[in-house]
């Protein structure tokens, strides 16, 4: 069994026999995310072309499932299904990217909110 590391990578390495043609040329990338409560997820991020919003797929319950007795490689084919099914989100928020970039268009829409720690778990 691989520990936690292992397994991410066997994931990185992998996740393109899994996905489509396009995806061939794809930089992926494991990073460590915090999430506003402190919580520390791993993702990984698989570009697709040049598209400038690229979703990221935390593996963390991946790895839970994994410990538990699901097959690695039905793990890596999961994390590619979900990539793909995030294409169409990430092609719409993609449209809106341009106009999101330019702080004269977007200074009258910003907001700031206070989160409370156990709120946002």
């Amino acid at each position: 069994m691989m520990n936690r590391k292992e397994f991410y990578e066997y994931v990185k390495d992998n996740v393109k026999e899994y996905l489509p043609e396009s995806y061939k040329d794809a930089e992926i990338k494991l990073q460590e995310v915090e999430k506003n409560n402190g919580l520390k997820l791993t993702g990984i991020t698989i570009p697709n072309g040049d598209q400038r919003i690229v979703p990221t797929v935390y593996l963390d319950s991946l790895y839970q499932e994994y410990i538990h007795g699901k097959d690695v490689d039905s793990c890596v084919g999961d994390v590619a299904d979900i990539r793909i099914e995030a294409q169409g989100k990430a092609e719409f928020f993609d449209m809106g990217v341009p106009d999101i970039l330019d702080y004269e268009k977007m200074k009258d829409k910003l907001q700031m909110r206070i989160c409370d720690k156990e709120w946002n778990t």
